[in-house]
């Protein structure tokens, strides 16, 4: 590969291989698998990992296993689209063309730019083969390692000031590129902005004037969920673009064809689609809304990066209780109903209809599925039933255990040996933040209160909280100038409180602190559109 490489894709099917060739092929496959090697697709190559004998090596061409194993069906596919949406890729390895990049790019409005990350020198996993030879249906997936910024790095940086041609750099280019800090001095965008901050701050310390510019947070405030590129594209008029290379190896010694194509296609695209969602910000009038979320981007991105403090002791001491007390409540279910406990969802559901009456289950709530629904607000409801304190208490205690339980130390940076959660600015429907890879959002609190004595703040340092008081009601009221609503919050007085002794006709001085939960989703179901069922 040049420093220098411009591509122009104009894609032709090669011609349909002889079936003979074929078969030769899948034979050779299958007696190397036999001999146990493995297959890997690494960028433009493919890796033959083990001792085989020559005369085989020879019968196992690189061009046909490419075919064969289906990286050139994805390599065409997206150069096709490439050429579809006239993207010129131009790939830079040489820092001394750096340079004449900036002076193309100097001037521009603003200059997107995408990211591809890979774990350094981490090979991806080899391919499954079948028995007969062939590709198995099944294939391992990612791990999620090389979108973690604390254990992988970018491998490409593509930038685009004119949606046509991109910039691709790799190697020593991008090396000195991101310890130039040139990146700080235009104007970016890119879609899910979020991620490249992340990678930038950590990688070469980022830090611009403005934060980068966020189609993705744009195109959910006009358009609404889902916020993903191909659903901004296609209500921008743009063909969705594939996404089978996004997970691809991008730490290769040499990109695929396809993998440049992919690449720069998602710069061009996020270069496309900005000027038209800066316009409809404006007309929708929700231009100082994607303000205050592209302005929270840097400080959730250093947010991920800082982790929680996590004391993994303190957290086996928390699972060895939840243990014991699943143990008790099977225990106990057992002397009631003198059989073993339900201990997966479809028993607790069998246990379900073998307790309830045709005309109680005809009415019981149901999943999405339409099965049985096994939460515990719906269990509650058998108060005459002696065995459901035992289920509610098993249920409680294995949704404890497989959401923070042993799963949680996965999640541990064995480098920082802090949680690392990705946050997500206004990825729920509500507007609200969303959290994940762990869900540090929805720590129990009500369930297991002690298990926040897992989560530690640093040495010397102290954790404040803070929460916006009813703040979506308090919106609401002000949005909608309901007179009522308003009185409430002028006077000091709380919703929750009375609307739980409306509801009961009770003085407000007694309603409980249950009846008061109770009452929070009567208030936000309201403003966020609750129906009866759910309501009830």
């Amino acid at each position: 590969m040049t420093a220098l490489t411009k591509f122009k894709f104009r894609v032709v099917a090669s011609p349909a291989n002889p079936a003979t060739k074929w078969i030769e092929l899948r034979h050779a496959v299958r007696e190397a698998k036999e001999r146990g090697a493995e297959f890997s697709i690494v960028g433009a190559e493919i890796e033959i990992a083990g001792d085989l004998p020559a005369e085989l090596r020879a019968r196992l061409p690189a061009e046909l296993l490419r075919s064969y194993f289906g990286a050139e069906k994805t390599d065409i596919a997206e150069q096709r689209f490439a050429d579809l949406i006239a993207v010129v890729p131009v790939q830079i390895s040489d820092p001394a063309v750096l340079p004449s990049m900036f002076g193309d790019l100097v001037g521009a409005d603003y200059v997107s730019v995408d990211i591809e990350t890979g774990v350094p020198d981490r090979k991806p996993p080899p391919i499954v083969i079948n028995k007969e030879g062939g590709v198995a249906a099944i294939q391992p997936k990612p791990d999620g390692a090389a979108l973690d910024p604390l254990r992988s790095e970018i491998m490409t940086l593509q930038l685009c000031a004119d949606g046509e041609h991109v910039f691709i750099v790799t190697g020593e280019a991008l090396r000195q590129l991101l310890a130039s800090r040139r990146l700080e001095e235009h104007r970016l965008v890119s879609h899910n902005a979020l991620f490249e901050t992340v990678f930038l701050q950590h990688q070469s310390g980022f830090m611009p004037a403005r934060p980068i510019e966020c189609t993705m947070q744009a195109s959910g405030l006009v358009y609404g969920p889902p916020r993903s590129l191909a659903n901004a594209c296609a209500k921008a008029g743009i063909p969705a673009p594939p996404k089978t290379l996004g997970t691809s190896c991008w730490n290769a010694p040499r990109l695929s064809r396809g993998q440049v194509a992919y690449a720069a296609s998602d710069a061009a695209l996020a270069c496309v689609l900005w000027p038209d969602l800066l316009d409809k910000l404006a007309e929708t009038g929700r231009r100082a809304a994607y303000e205050l979320q592209r302005n929270a981007i840097p400080a959730v991105a250093a947010m991920q990066l800082r982790g929680l403090g996590y004391r993994w002791r303190t957290h086996a001491r928390q699972i060895a209780v939840w243990k014991e007390e699943l143990a008790a409540a099977q225990k106990e279910y057992h002397a009631i109903a003198g059989t073993a406990p339900p201990s997966t969802p479809n028993e607790i559901r069998a246990w379900l209809q073998s307790i309830l009456p045709a005309s109680r289950l005809a009415t019981w709530p149901r999943s999405e599925t339409g099965l049985l629904s096994i939460e515990g607000k719906h269990l509650k409801r058998l108060t005459s039933v002696a065995a459901v304190k035992p289920v509610l208490a098993m249920v409680a205690m294995e949704k404890l255990l497989s959401s923070f339980g042993a799963s949680l130390y996965e999640h541990v940076n064995r480098q920082t040996g802090r949680l690392h959660a990705n946050y997500n600015i206004s990825g729920a429907k509500s507007g609200r933040f969303t959290c994940s890879r762990p869900n540090l959002q929805q720590l129990p609190s009500n369930r297991a209160p002690e298990f926040r004595n897992c989560i530690v703040a640093a040495p010397g340092h102290l954790f404040v909280c803070g929460d916006w008081n009813q703040i979506e009601l308090r919106a609401a009221a002000w949005l909608f100038k309901d007179p009522a609503l308003t009185a409430v919050y002028e006077q000091g007085r709380d919703l929750h409180t009375e609307t739980a002794a409306l509801i009961a006709g009770i003085p407000i001085e007694k309603v409980t602190s249950q009846q008061r939960q109770g009452a929070k989703a009567v208030n936000f179901g309201a403003i966020y559109g609750i129906g009866a069922r759910s309501l009830a």
